[in-house]
């Protein structure tokens, strides 16, 4: 009997909170960051308190459902604090994040980071880093869709 309660009880903890966000430290994201092959890569650093961040998430998921299939990868990377992660990070990516891959960034230091994502990064969020190869087209502000389309057809080899 008991055993049949633990299946139900897994089965309804994975299928509802099964988006969870990866959790990268400094040397993750600077392996990621140093990815050159022929994908388009789009990281978008944002946080569940930043409100300019939210409303350009359906900016950015029309902007991924635009490539789907191409080679082109969106990474959301939250700076949300990680005494928060269960309260607030992980439900905020199951109810409004289910199409993202999302991971978030337990580095240290901001100091230490920023600079690897692009040197005249002052550290406000939204933030947006797009490269491929050595191109490289760094964004401090909200985008929209369109905007996210130029930049990412003006990186395509």
């Amino acid at each position: 009997m008991c055993v049949r309660y633990l299946f139900f009880f897994m089965f309804f903890a994975t299928t509802t909170f099964g988006q969870s966000a990866e959790i990268w430290n400094k040397p993750d994201l600077q392996r990621q960051l140093q990815l050159h092959n022929d994908t388009v890569y789009v990281m978008n650093f944002w946080a569940t308190w930043c409100k300019p961040c939210i409303e350009e998430l359906p900016e950015f998921k029309a902007a991924q459902q635009h490539w789907q299939g191409k080679p082109v990868r969106f990474v959301y990377v939250s700076l949300d604090f990680m005494s928060k992660r269960e309260e607030l990070l992980l439900p905020f990516i199951h109810k409004n994040m289910a199409w993202a891959e999302v991971v978030q960034l337990d580095a240290g230091n901001p100091n230490d980071w920023i600079p690897l994502v692009d040197p005249s990064w002052s550290g406000a969020i939204p933030a947006t880093l797009f490269w491929s190869g050595d191109k490289r087209v760094f964004r401090e502000k909200g985008l929209h869709a369109p905007e996210i389309d130029t930049i990412v057809k003006s990186l395509i080899h």
